[in-house]
């Protein structure tokens, strides 16, 4: 095999290397549903064409219309959204990016210095170790957890391969002195602010590229002519973006405290190696979390620095330190700190320069002392164990947070098939607390919620069909922090307004509530979106009733209407329609099952519709149809007893049939054969 065959063979393993990286970490999010500012988003690229995309923000805060051209193009070609392709994008790109920091690195650094020959050779021998090490420090960058399975943070994603192919072209055109490759780093730099504002960095990075090269005499004068050539892509875009109003954030800078703590944030991601045990100082020992991020980033500059100016480093090596910084400013700066926090996403840019600095602070250890020496081989061991530690720890950071998106996307995808199952019956939807974000309880970093959000409570619920399905649906989110259950290992936040009954038993509409079925919540199985019955006007002829229902003094009065016990294997489904004459005070629902023996077999107590509606808060002459679940281990010989009991007391409310004569145990027997 000759070299040039066997040097594409070594970049073509290296980019499989980088994808399989990526699927084995995202993979999971090419079966995500949109979420999010998804909801923003798409709604905007189906009113707009790729006209008005590129001259309007249409009320948006921020003006990127080349992630807005993408989803367009790919909502024509699939004729709908399609949750598949465009995660497919962010994971291709994302991949690609890894790739673009390992070439950048052989170019950038080499161990034969940093001039850049007019031949090309070959760096894959060289230093195949930087290659592989850059790559994947930045796919297993931990912050990334948010950018990559989130549709709506392609941007992040898009412009941080822009600024890499800017700066390739660039690396090229300095290699091989060929114009065309200056041109094509001209396209990408002026391409790069169309898809996040972070593009304009592009001009101080490739000055930054000849700054830093040692083998470069008159680097001043080179990197100010580079300077001015490569500002002239952002006189098209600055004005365009100054012509367009967006929504207001607020003034142009924020607070010192605002950017000091911002700060510390992008401080904790560019020390990640130490600032790992960030939340066991702060949350198990009680350090302060800007006090922990000090002293844990404090730890890593001084080590990162003290290692680069011991060791035979280059001029190169502040190559990083400044791409952290530049790419760190303009979050610092303009945004405010409850917004950087709850976005990590912003780190994306920022990585690739902390995926340089420690590589190149591990490279460096790990090569001290004379070849083959104790020492050599000592610090290539510890370089070793603490870069296995430190991508563990990153893998294990990562692959948590997946877990979160697989649970809440899993639950969306719950949601949609439950609305349009309802709507096509002619009832709206009304789903009871369902997450609209889960975090962990145990954090990893000082700084940061280190969760996912999937439902902005900006956003209108019926916004969920139309992003998914293409069509309007009837859907309303409601919390009831009464049954909400208190799960082991997360926080969660709980979707929509507390319930105003009244207006959703205006018209028929069906209820769903979310069942956490562990506490624990490890996998997407643990959260289900389960049908507990339908409200609004469901009868208005006059209809008998199977019992009533009153308490000893008589000063509340319920009817059963119907009852229903359906057979399934390994569980009885029992649905009650319920009229209130008059709402009783505290009063809940009982149900048994029993065997031929008259022997419990199972139960199920609770308020209606999975505990979220309580009988004194019906409306006068409400219906309501009851359904819920009681497992049991055999279906045979069973029957149903059902009635109401005082919540504070335990007492049964007194029951009596059709003919007012009392009910044994004051409870109504139901059977098999009583169903329709």
């Amino acid at each position: 095999m000759d070299e040039k065959a066997k040097q594409f063979l070594n970049w073509l393993l290296f980019a499989a290397f980088c994808a399989m990286a990526t699927l084995l970490l995202y993979g999971a999010a090419l079966e995500l549903p949109f979420f999010f500012d998804d909801f923003v988003h798409y709604p905007f690229v189906e009113n707009n064409n790729l006209f008005r995309i590129w001259l309007s923000t249409n009320d948006l805060a921020y003006y990127r219309p080349l992630n807005f051209t993408i989803w367009r193009i790919t909502y024509k070609l699939f004729q709908g959204h399609n949750p598949f392709v465009d995660h497919g994008i962010n994971l291709f790109l994302f991949a690609v990016n890894g790739f673009l920091v390992g070439w950048l690195a052989s170019r950038l650094w080499s161990l034969r210095g940093d001039r850049f020959p007019v031949v090309a050779r070959n760096e894959f021998d060289d230093d195949v170790w930087r290659i592989y090490l850059s790559a994947t420090l930045f796919l297993l960058f931990p912050f990334s957890y948010q950018a990559v399975p989130w549709v709506g943070s392609l941007s992040h994603i898009l412009v941080t391969t822009l600024i890499l192919l800017a700066l390739l072209c660039y690396v090229q055109m300095r290699r091989t002195r060929m114009r065309l490759w200056g041109m094509a780093s001209l396209f990408f730099t002026f391409l790069a602010p169309f898809a996040h504002e972070n593009g304009v960095l592009v001009m101080p990075f490739v000055v930054l590229v000849d700054l830093t090269n040692p083998g470069l005499s008159h680097r001043w004068r080179q990197a100010a002519r580079t300077a001015v050539i490569w500002t002239l892509p952002l006189l098209v875009y600055i004005p365009i973006w100054l012509s367009l109003p967006r929504l207001d954030n607020g003034g142009l800078f924020g607070s010192l405290e605002g950017m000091l703590q911002n700060s510390a944030y992008f401080l904790q991601g560019a020390t990640y190696p130490f600032s790992g045990i960030g939340g066991w100082l702060h949350y198990i020992r009680g350090v302060g979390d800007m006090t922990a991020v000090a002293i844990l980033s404090g730890v890593g500059l001084v080590v990162a620095f003290l290692i680069q100016v011991t060791h035979p480093a280059t001029l190169r090596s502040l190559f990083s330190w400044f791409w952290i910084l530049l790419a760190s400013l303009p979050a610092i700066l303009f945004l405010v700190f409850d917004y950087v926090i709850n976005g990590p996403r912003l780190l994306m840019v920022a990585s690739v320069g902390m995926a340089w600095l420690w590589t190149d602070v591990i490279l460096l250890f790990s090569r001290g002392g004379k070849q083959g020496s104790i020492e050599r081989l000592t610090r290539a061991a510890i370089a070793g164990l603490f870069t296995l530690l430190l991508l563990a720890q990153n893998a294990n950071f990562v692959s948590r947070r997946m877990t979160m998106h697989e649970i809440l996307g899993d639950g969306f995808k719950q949601v949609v098939a439950a609305t349009a199952e309802a709507n096509e019956a002619r009832f709206e939807a009304v789903v009871v607390n369902f997450p609209s974000w889960l975090a962990p309880k145990d954090h990893t970093y000082a700084l940061g919620h280190e969760g996912v959000l999937f439902w902005p409570d900006y956003v209108p619920p019926e916004t969920l069909m139309v992003v998914h399905t293409g069509e309007v649906g009837d859907l309303n989110f409601i919390k009831v922090d009464g049954i909400r259950p208190d799960l082991e290992n997360y926080h969660y936040g709980l979707t929509g307004p507390n319930p105003d009954w009244s207006m959703l038993s205006a018209v028929p509409s069906k209820v769903f509530t979310t069942e956490y079925e562990s506490t624990i919540l490890t996998t997407a199985e643990g959260l289900e979106v389960v049908p507990v019955g339908t409200v609004g006007v469901l009868r208005t002829e006059e209809h008998d009733y199977l019992a009533t229902f009153e308490d000893p003094d008589r000063s509340s009065r319920l009817q059963l209407i119907d009852a229903r016990v359906t057979l399934e294997e390994g569980f009885l489904r029992v649905d009650t329609l319920w009229h209130v004459v008059d709402a009783p005070p505290d009063t809940t629902l009982f149900v048994h099952a029993v065997d031929a023996a008259g022997n419990l077999i199972g139960q199920t107590d609770g308020d209606p519709l999975g505990g979220s509606y309580p009988f004194n808060q019906w409306q006068g002459n409400n219906h309501v149809w009851d359904s819920r679940i009681i497992e049991v281990q055999d279906t045979t010989d069973l029957n149903v007893r059902l009635g109401l009991y005082d919540r504070l007391s335990g007492v049964r409310l007194k029951a009596a049939g059709p003919d007012g004569q009392p009910l044994e145990d004051d409870a109504v027997p139901v059977t098999t054969s009583d169903n329709p």
